[in-house]
């Protein structure tokens, strides 16, 4: 069976991060488009669709939690999917995700397969 492909929005401050994400994703025959930080996340967000969000949590000035926050205050943006990815793997910054409305998360480095398969699991 084949899917069309998503458009993934992919937030990290990280650019060899955010460009191995993208190429995961790509991989899976879905669209990608980068953002370099949070605020730039959120323009993105509130001027074109997306199927699902990939946020990292430790960004300057506006963070993963403030995306998060801000997406599910937004009527237009609190059913957009998001799926956490971030170098610091706390347990209670991990469970403050999801308590916020996250829909999954990862620990960088990103296992392929695994991201592939939380993807999967969105889209299903």
């Amino acid at each position: 069976m084949t899917t069309e492909p998503r458009q993934v929005l992919v937030i990290d401050d990280d650019q060899l991060a955010r460009l191995e994400i993208a190429r995961c994703v790509e991989q899976q025959g879905h669209m990608t488009t980068l953002a370099e930080h949070g605020g730039q996340g959120l323009e993105l967000l509130r001027s074109r669709h997306f199927d699902l969000v990939l946020l990292d949590l430790v960004m300057p000035e506006v963070d993963g939690f403030e995306v998060l926050r801000q997406m599910k205050e937004d009527a237009e943006l609190r059913s957009v999917p998001v799926i956490v990815i971030t170098a610091v793997g706390e347990a209670e910054n991990m469970a403050k995700c999801m308590e916020m409305g996250a829909d999954s998360h990862l620990s960088k480095p990103v296992d392929p397969n695994l991201l592939g398969g939380h993807i999967k699991a969105i889209f299903q």
